[in-house]
């Protein structure tokens, strides 16, 4: 499968889907009120707390897909997918009985609830359990096609499955119902139907051997040195990430709490840049260092960092110089703007440093080296939860915000050099200098400049204009200044002969 149709594919699709993601936002807080999306929120909470229960298991299918050859081990590979499905399935129902029991006392002690009556809190947690649990089961089909390299057939259905999630919603507020309730219950229809078209994806590539698979234990065991490893990453990451949000929802009113939801949903909205990059590659780093192929290894992982420092970021520097101008034309409400626009340009900041980390990561996953991630994460839960303890009380979202910022830049300082000194000897400067540095720099610059002219005299139509050009000047200057993307454009450009 080509790597540039695999790279545009996954952009278009993630694309769509992150355009599905929060272009409603705005319409879902007018519907629901701030209170009740304040819930999304918490459905964010645990859909990342809890989706550590899928044990590494969607992870070790993708890398066992990617390096499996289907003409010869088809059958292997129906196997280990089964005996995958078997257990996330049951991890599935553990999640759903796990919130089951557990919204009644998130409803009544640890949400304040004003406006929302407790029974609707907790129906809609318990439709959240639902819809943790399938997405559990998604994405061992969705890392499965990324391993099978398959990924048109991913993003045709990424793309219709946010469709239906973010268009939906919006029509079910507007024309059924605007409480939460009816927006948790569409969700979880609509991860029904995703699941169903993932799982049909994915078996429709996988040749039939006309061998009825089943579960294998030993199947089990031969990834489960691999999967404890990502799971323990996994949970950690999840953790560190997710720290903020469960101590604000406790702190927090509702509604407090959902301007910073809305904060962090914007925040987190460039990582879907990078997401079509390393599901690219990944499958190449994979074969690359099982075949041995070091020189192909290197020039692959450096054009693919290059790639994220352009895409993200560019996307980064430009929330953080013009998300105050953007957020007040998008939402219409500059009241809302103003109060969430420091929070997003500080936990866009850090949500930018761990998507440099994404490549290093992926290389390390592709070698099967788990160790590094896995214990800098237990350091950094480690310290974190007592600074998180100290700083969310007295300084609230703000200081959560600024938490996250350092934690991400002790990863990018302290991290990516050991892994370069095991598994890349001698090219963590070019990584820190020409892959990061550069770019960015550039970006910063050409953006810096371009806010002497001041363009929000205009109407928002010219605005929106204005905006587009100068995100689209950033771009280009960041991959002008990435040494591999330019030689790839440069090539693109070069008039054939």
């Amino acid at each position: 499968m080509s790597l540039r149709r695999n790279v545009i594919a996954n952009y278009l699709g993630a694309g769509w889907a992150a355009l599905m993601n929060i272009a409603f936002v705005p319409l879902y807080i007018r519907y629901m009120g701030a209170e009740a999306y304040g819930l999304v929120g918490v459905f964010l909470v645990l859909q990342g707390m809890l989706s550590l229960l899928d044990l590494g298991m969607a992870p070790s299918i993708g890398r066992e897909m990617a390096r499996v050859n289907l003409d010869h081990d088809a059958a292997d590979a129906r196997t280990l997918l089964r005996t995958i499905e078997w257990v996330v399935l049951a991890l599935a129902f553990a999640v759903l009985l796990f919130v089951a029991l557990l919204a009644p006392w998130l409803a009544a002690s640890w949400l304040h609830l004003e406006r929302i009556p407790e029974p609707v809190a907790v129906h809609s947690i318990l439709l959240m359990g639902g819809i943790v649990g399938l997405r559990l089961v998604e994405n061992v089909y969705r890392s499965a096609l990324i391993g099978l390299q398959q990924q048109v057939a991913l993003n045709v259905v990424l793309a219709f499955a946010a469709t239906l999630r973010g268009a939906g919603s919006w029509w079910v507020l507007a024309n059924v119902s605007a409480g939460a309730s009816a927006f948790f219950t569409w969700q979880l229809l609509v991860a029904c139907v995703s699941v169903a078209l993932f799982a049909w994806a994915v078996y429709r590539r996988l040749p039939s051997t006309g061998v009825r698979s089943g579960f294998s234990l030993a199947k089990l065991h031969a990834v489960k040195q691999f999967a404890g490893g990502v799971m323990l990453i996994t949970g950690m990451a999840l953790l560190l990430s997710n720290l903020d949000k469960v101590l604000l929802s406790r702190l927090l009113p509702l509604d407090v709490f959902g301007r910073y939801t809305f904060a962090a949903t914007i925040a987190q909205a460039p990582l879907g840049l990078v997401v079509p990059i390393v599901q690219a590659f990944y499958p190449r780093f994979t074969k690359y260092w099982t075949d041995g192929k070091s020189e192909t290894l290197v020039d692959a992982y450096h054009f693919s960092a290059q790639l994220v420092s352009v895409a993200l970021g560019s996307a980064a520097m430009f929330v953080v110089l013009y998300g105050r101008q953007a957020l007040r034309l998008w939402t219409g409400d500059m009241a809302l703007a103003d109060s969430v626009y420091v929070i997003t340009a500080v936990l866009t900041l850090g949500t930018m440093l761990n998507g440099m980390m994404t490549v290093p990561y992926y290389l390390q996953l592709s070698a099967g080296w788990t160790s590094l991630m896995a214990r800098a994460n237990v350091v950094a839960v480690v310290l974190m939860i007592p600074v998180l303890l100290v700083v969310v009380p007295r300084y609230g979202a703000t200081g959560a915000a600024w938490a996250w910022l350092a934690l991400n830049g002790a990863y990018v300082l302290l991290v990516v050099p050991l892994m370069h000194r095991k598994l890349l000897g001698g090219e963590r400067t070019r990584w820190y200098v020409f892959d990061v540095a550069m770019p960015l720099a550039a970006s910063l610059a050409v953006g810096g400049l371009l806010r002497q002219f001041d363009i929000s005299a205009y109407a928002a139509t010219l605005q929106w204009v204005g905006l587009l050009i100068i995100g689209g000047l950033m771009l280009a200057a960041s991959a002008l200044a990435a040494p591999l993307v330019r030689v790839r454009i440069e090539a693109l450009l070069r008039p054939r002969a």
